[in-house]
C-alpha cells in the first residue's frame, strides 16, 4: 500500500511541477523548476533536445519521469524495489521473445518491469491478410490456441523464448492491425 501511496504522491507532484504555480522556483537560464511541499521535493528540467525530466523524492523513494513528444519513461525506486515503465513508438522492446511481424510498421509500444517480470506490448500495421499474420504467429508459439470472433483472430501461447504471449489480429479497411502482448519472467 505504501508503494501505491508513494506512486500517487509522486504523480501528483509531477503534475504540480508541470503546472509550476505557487511555491515553485524557476531558473530560466537552465529551464529548471523546483517545488517543495512538506516532505516531497520535486524538480523538472528541460534538456536541450526538448526532453522534460521530472524527479519527485519522498522519504519512501524517488520517481523519475522523462517525456519527449509521445515518448515516455518512468522509474519508481522505493523500499519495495524498482519499477519501470516505458511507452512510445520507439520504446525499448529488448527482452521481448515474440518476434514482430516481418515488414509491419510499428505504431506504438511499451513495457513495464516489476521485479522479475516484464510485460511488453506493441501495435503493428501491415497490408497482409489476417490469416497470413495469424499463421505466422501460430508458427512462432509453442502449442498455440487460436480463436476467431467478430473479425478478430487471437493467438495465445508460449513464445519459443519462454514468455507468455497473446496476439490479436484484426482488419480495418485495407490495413491489418496487430497487437502483440508478452509477459517475460527472468530466470534465476
Amino acid at each position: 500500500m505504501r508503494t501505491v501511496s508513494f506512486l500517487i504522491a509522486s504523480l501528483v507532484v509531477v503534475c504540480l511541477v508541470g503546472c509550476s504555480g505557487g511555491g515553485a522556483t524557476k531558473d530560466e537560464a537552465t529551464a529548471k523548476t523546483e517545488v517543495k511541499a512538506g516532505d516531497v521535493n520535486a524538480k523538472t528540467e528541460t534538456k536541450s533536445d526538448g526532453t522534460q525530466v521530472t524527479t519527485a523524492e519522498t522519504p519512501e523513494g524517488k520517481t523519475t519521469v522523462e517525456q519527449k513528444g509521445d515518448e515516455f519513461k518512468m522509474k519508481v525506486e522505493g523500499k519495495d524495489g524498482e519499477q519501470t515503465w516505458e511507452a512510445g513508438k520507439n520504446a525499448d522492446l529488448s527482452g521481448m521473445t515474440v518476434p514482430l511481424y516481418p515488414g509491419a510498421a510499428r505504431k506504438d509500444g511499451g513495457k513495464v518491469t516489476m521485479g522479475d517480470q516484464t510485460q511488453f506490448g506493441v501495435m503493428l500495421e501491415t497490408g497482409d491478410a489476417v490469416d497470413k499474420v495469424a499463421d505466422y504467429y501460430k508458427a512462432q508459439l509453442k502449442d498455440p490456441t487460436v480463436t476467431s470472433t467478430a473479425g478478430t483472430t487471437a493467438v495465445i501461447g508460449t513464445a519459443k523464448g519462454g514468455g507468455q504471449a497473446m496476439i490479436g489480429v484484426t482488419r480495418e479497411g485495407n490495413v491489418t492491425k496487430v497487437s502483440v502482448a508478452e509477459t517475460v519472467t527472468k530466470k534465476p
